[in-house]
């Protein structure tokens, strides 16, 4: 299945190295992007873990996400980052809450996706995931599946400026403008300049924009870098068998294989707009190893004591804005997240980057996704009545499902509620339904 991109200009194809130190600040930039440590920061404070416990869970997740953004890089031989969902919030906070709470719940919560992830690993080698990703998605609906991406991520971009922590609407709102302004003028001035500068500018923006919206931040009371003067340089992430004990509730599992399932839809969106990014094909193998190293990846973060894991989209925006594609940038990528997590400080440092300018880079990330996905769509069948339909109808459920009212969601069975809370799962889905469905004019 081929997945390109018209019109791409990548200055650094997938196989090729970049020197240490351009692989150093580019994967450092993927890292920063990802922000992956916020959905299991919420579920620890849903379930009231303490401050060491949550500590744990944040440095886990970097950990997690490092180790399973370098397999799944190396395995599937695309550049992919991994990182924790922010769709079994509700479904690992549930599990833990009704089996008492803190630790102890999170036990079970663990435990189920252990075992959910096990189960996950064994379809993986049937290759049954790719004939239906063969058979369902041809180009013209990877292309719309790619384009709703970049419009699912955008109000959780515009969510992060709006209602960052520490900072009014005001602040917030001025400091993402400011970063957009930034970013985007640092990737102009790249494309501009000629010699060292502009390739600082066009290889370092993201990296750019995160220090000078850092250093706004500062001076408009907004950053508070208090927690990580009290954080310790090195101290250990949680454990399976340590720290979370084992602990067995089948009802939780099969809720776990539901969010898996999720995950995967998501994950294999990811993989056709890396594809689509980065000038490749999903080959059969391509796709039975995504499935392995989506199942590994849980494991690990499950064995880690953290959220599952699932590939993140966002980061081929960062290949569109910077022309650099190398899977040797994502593996340094993978490396510095291993590291953060080792280090209480680095990543209490992290954590303490504020949302408007994580929201404002975002936002720009996820404009360059939909574009991509824009892009790569064939213009003569979407003028068509069928692939008129199989674009706009996908596009409006995003809209549509990112209005829908919070306590109607939450009469919901938890089956739907999980479904219908992935906007881009249901879109995807209605787009394959859909170019099935109505017929090819005659």
């Amino acid at each position: 299945m081929s997945h390109m991109m018209k019109g791409s200009n990548l200055e650094v194809k997938m196989d090729e190295k970049v020197p240490l130190s351009e692989g150093l600040t580019l994967g450092l930039q993927h890292a920063l992007s990802m922000n992956v440590y916020v959905g299991p920061m919420i579920i620890a404070g849903m379930i009231g873990l303490s401050s060491a416990e949550t500590t744990g869970v944040i440095q886990s997740t970097f950990v997690a996400s490092g180790l399973a953004m370098i397999l799944q890089t190396l395995l599937m031989k695309l550049p992919v980052a991994q990182g924790a969902s922010f769709i079994p919030i509700a479904a690992l906070s549930g599990i833990s809450m009704v089996h008492g709470g803190g630790m102890a719940g999170w036990s079970v919560a663990m435990t189920a996706s252990l075992i959910g992830a096990l189960v996950l690993l064994l379809v993986g080698f049937t290759g049954f995931v790719d004939k239906l990703i063969h058979h369902f998605i041809p180009h013209f609906v990877g292309s719309v599946i790619v384009l709703c991406i970049g419009l699912s991520l955008m109000p959780a971009a515009v969510g992060n400026i709006y209602h960052a922590p520490n900072g009014s609407v005001g602040q917030n709102l001025t400091l993402g403008v400011l970063t957009v302004a930034v970013m985007v003028i640092c990737s102009l001035l790249g494309e501009k300049v000629t010699g060292l500068f502009g390739k600082v500018l066009r290889i370092g923006s993201v990296l750019l924009t995160f220090i000078v919206g850092c250093v706004v931040a500062y001076f408009m009371g907004i950053l508070d870098a208090s927690v990580v003067g009290q954080a310790d340089w090195v101290s250990l992430p949680l454990f399976l068998g340590k720290d979370i004990q084992f602990t067995f509730d089948g009802s939780s599992v099969l809720t776990v294989l539901i969010v898996y399932l999720l995950l995967l839809s998501e994950s294999a969106g990811t993989w056709i707009a890396m594809a689509n990014t980065c000038e490749t094909s999903l080959t059969t193998e391509t796709i039975n190893k995504g499935v392995i190293g989506e199942a590994l990846s849980c494991v690990i973060s499950s064995i880690f004591g953290t959220s599952p894991m699932t590939g993140f989209s966002s980061n081929a925006g960062i290949i569109c804005l910077t022309k650099v594609a190398s899977r040797q940038v994502f593996v340094l990528g993978g490396a510095l997240l291993f590291v953060f997590g080792l280090s209480g400080k680095l990543s209490a440092l992290i954590s303490v980057i504020p949302g408007a300018v994580i929201g404002g880079i975002f936002l720009v990330i996820c404009g360059t996704i939909f574009i991509g996905g824009l892009q790569s769509i064939d213009y003569k069948k979407m003028c068509t009545s069928k692939g008129t339909f199989v674009v706009i109808l996908p596009v409006a459920t995003i809209v549509l499902l990112q209005y829908i009212p919070q306590d109607f969601l939450n009469q919901l069975p938890e089956v739907l509620k999980y479904f219908l809370g992935s906007p881009v799962s249901v879109a995807s889905l209605l787009a394959i339904v859909l170019n099935k469905a109505i017929p090819e004019k005659e």
